[in-house]
C-alpha cells in the first residue's frame, strides 16, 4: 500500500438503504426471526408449530406466513450478511489417547466461526458505536497474590494475560 497525506479523512460509509431488509423479505420477516432466534430462543419443534398455527390463521388472506418451517427460517438467518464476515468451518481431529480415553476426547468436531479479526475491523467502523467504547489496553491479571512480606504490595506473576476490553 501507500501511505496517506496524514490529515486524509477515512471513505464515507456505504450505507445500505432503510428499507433493504435483505435477504428477509420484510421488516416483520427480521423480526420474527429476530424474536424466536435471538430474544426467546425457540427449540425447532416449537417454531414448527408456531408456523402452522401463523400459517392456519394466514390461510384465509391466501398467505402462510413469513416462513415455512424452522429450516427456512434456519436458512435465512445464514444467509443474512453481517458486515462481510462470512462463516467459517474446520474440523478439529481426534486425539490419539487410546480406548480409554475419553468419548469426547476421541471424536471429531465442527467448529464454526466468524473471522475475528474482520469482525472487529467491522465493529470499529459502525456508526453506532462511536464514542461509546475505549480502545485502550485493559490489563488483567491472572493470580493475584498479596505479599506477605509487604503490606499493600502485590505480587502479579509474568504470566499475566493482558486483554482489550471494549467498555461502554
Amino acid at each position: 500500500g501507500e501511505f496517506l497525506p496524514e490529515d486524509t479523512p477515512p471513505p464515507p460509509r456505504e450505507t445500505a438503504p432503510n428499507d433493504d431488509w435483505s435477504p428477509y423479505d420484510s421488516e416483520v420477516q427480521f423480526k420474527v426471526a429476530d424474536f424466536l432466534f435471538c430474544r426467546v430462543q425457540m427449540s425447532a419443534g416449537n417454531i414448527d408449530y408456531f408456523w402452522e398455527q401463523w400459517a392456519t390463521s394466514m390461510m384465509q388472506h391466501g398467505d402462510l406466513g413469513p416462513f415455512q418451517d424452522y429450516q427456512h427460517l434456519y436458512e435465512t438467518i445464514d444467509s443474512t450478511k453481517l458486515g462481510d464476515a462470512p462463516w467459517k468451518c474446520f474440523q478439529t481431529e481426534p486425539l490419539a489417547l487410546g480406548d480409554d480415553a475419553p468419548i469426547s476426547a476421541r471424536q471429531s468436531y465442527e467448529i464454526w466461526f466468524r473471522d475475528p479479526e474482520i469482525v472487529m475491523a467491522n465493529t470499529l467502523d459502525n456508526q453506532d458505536f462511536e464514542g461509546a467504547f475505549d480502545t485502550a489496553p485493559y490489563a488483567h491479571p491472572i493470580g493475584i497474590v498479596w505479599s506477605p512480606t509487604s503490606l499493600h504490595s502485590l505480587r502479579i506473576p509474568k504470566h499475566a494475560s493482558v486483554t482489550c476490553y471494549f467498555l461502554h
